[in-house]
């Protein structure tokens, strides 16, 4: 892999608005992030090759990741994708393969927004290079945000009909079928449909740090995500990969009156409605690495505690394990997907009743973007 610095004054705002309409996206990292990835040369490539890749630590050059550290590279070149949330719920009860999206990076432009750097990655990175100049080009012209109409909504059940079903997952709780439940109630737009420059926007004013966009022809995605699900890396100093996950359970919207937000963050610190809902994922989470992680390695690094984003304060968890040596990425899917945080405690059970009560597959909503360096 190669990465190519260029010159200063990079923004990933302008890019996104000078972004051709028509011009597939392929996008990672909010406007809140440290960086942003944004794909610009890539091909998509079938499912099970990314599967089988080996999780071996024994494939990292050191001295290549060390370059790309010091220079705040998270990513240079490999693979992006999105994974279905029932693509591994099936897969648990012996049903349908993957219908998941992975892409074959070839160039993608990284912007660090800390050193104020970007930089072209990839197998390809001239490319990249050429892709962007056609964007700065004097026939490109800078279109700026689209605001558009206001959007309108409709929910596939009425609040009535929500309560209901919240009321049935109480029932069983109190049963003891499960301890916790994550009930999603889909919405669809009855106006006119928003252009892709208008989804842009939207997202770049809500996104969260581990915000995505997938804009392909016969697919769109778009993810405003605070949480980071997993993370691996090399362990320093070994050849061993470090697993780590930080869910969130507990929210609270920033107050622009500092006394004000001063209390919200006091209250979200001392919720203990929140902290056990955290607490039972903490330990879901726990179990599943267990499955793909070495003996006694497992660790709550971090219980809970408050972390401030530009609109909201969450209270997060960190855990962390050491991989086995034996791992492809067939096997981490399996094991961890979907995740803890957006389905309940006990999985298994959580995930059966969460289909009978909400009447429909999830799709990618609630599923995991990722990147694969």
């Amino acid at each position: 892999m190669a990465w190519q610095r260029l010159e200063d004054g990079v923004n990933t705002e302008q890019i996104l608005q000078r972004w051709p309409s028509q011009r597939p996206l392929l996008l990672f990292g909010g406007p809140a992030s440290h960086f942003q990835i944004i794909a610009l040369t890539y091909t998509e490539r079938p499912w099970q090759e990314l599967e089988d890749e080996r999780l071996d630590a024994d494939a990292y050059h050191p001295e290549r990741a060390d370059d790309a550290k010091a220079l705040g590279l998270p990513f240079t070149g490999g693979y992006m994708g999105f994974i279905s949330y029932d693509d591994y719920t099936n897969a648990k009860a012996g049903q349908s393969a993957p219908a998941s999206r992975v892409y074959a990076i070839e160039s993608a432009l990284v912007i660090n927004r800390l050193q104020q750097a970007a930089y072209v990655v990839g197998s390809s990175p001239e490319a990249g290079r050429e892709l962007l100049s056609q964007l700065n080009s004097t026939e490109v012209q800078q279109q700026g945000w689209q605001g558009g109409e206001p959007w309108s909504w409709r929910s596939d059940f009425d609040q009535a009909d929500y309560m209901r079903k919240v009321g049935l997952c109480l029932e069983d709780i109190r049963a003891g079928r499960f301890y916790q439940m994550n009930l999603l109630r889909f919405f669809e737009l009855v106006s006119s449909q928003p252009s892709a420059r208008q989804w842009l926007h939207r997202w770049w004013q809500h996104s969260g740090p581990f915000g995505a966009v997938l804009w392909q022809p016969d697919l769109q995605l778009v993810s405003c995500s605070p949480e980071r699900f997993i993370q691996i890396q090399p362990k320093e100093s070994t050849l061993t990969l470090r697993l780590m996950s930080q869910p969130i359970k507990g929210t609270v919207g920033v107050s622009p009156d500092p006394e004000e937000n001063a209390r919200r963050r006091q209250w979200l610190a001392s919720s203990k409605k929140d902290l056990a809902e955290l607490s039972m994922i903490v330990d879901l989470i726990r179990n599943d690495m267990y499955r793909v992680s070495q003996p006694h390695s497992v660790q709550v690094v971090d219980p809970g505690s408050i972390h401030s984003f530009q609109h909201v304060h969450h209270r997060i968890a960190t855990l962390v394990s050491d991989l086995r040596s034996d791992l492809n990425m067939r096997d981490l899917f399996r094991a961890l997907c979907p995740g803890g945080s957006i389905t309940g405690a006990p999985k298994w059970e959580v995930m059966q009743a969460i289909r009978a009560y909400e009447g429909r597959d999830r799709g990618f909503m609630m599923g995991h973007a990722f990147y694969w360096d």
